[in-house]
């Protein structure tokens, strides 16, 4: 009894009249809202709802498939989650932070560790040979942990 428009959106003032002579009426119900705006349904659930008239709603069978499949999609989620195949994005946020600021500390130990030596070495080759064998060990150490 819901009408839609050409976008996927909700035509409030048809479907009321539609509601309306099945003997109910939409802005009578509790928290409705009786005006003219749509509302655009957001993927994944568009394609599961028609955008076309009453003759074209899902029949009780079909309405009861996708109730099924979205509890089998959550099922499925809560399992993936049980069993660490996905992951919450705020902690792999949170672990990526934390890898991030041990990375960005032990790069800030290399300068106060290379250069009291480099200030004694007067070839370049030198001075670029232990700025790399620093950057490989920090590499190493960042890998290990």
């Amino acid at each position: 009894m819901i009408v839609f428009d050409a976008e996927g959106g909700v035509n409030f003032d048809e479907s009321d009249k539609t509601i309306a002579g099945h003997g109910g009426r939409l802005s009578s119900l509790p928290g409705a809202c009786n005006t003219a705006e749509t509302v655009t349904l957001r993927a994944p659930y568009a394609d599961t709802v028609p955008a076309a008239g009453v003759d074209d709603l899902p029949s009780k069978l079909e309405s009861e498939r996708i109730r099924l499949n979205f509890e089998a999609l959550l099922l499925k989620l809560r399992f993936e989650r049980e069993s660490a195949q996905v992951a919450e994005i705020e902690d792999v946020a949170a672990t990526v932070l934390a890898e991030l600021a041990s990375v960005r500390e032990r790069l800030a130990t290399i300068g106060p560790k290379v250069a009291p030596r480099l200030a004694r070495m007067s070839s370049a080759e030198l001075i670029k040979s232990a700025i790399d064998a620093e950057v490989v060990a920090a590499l190493e150490d960042l890998t290990a942990g």
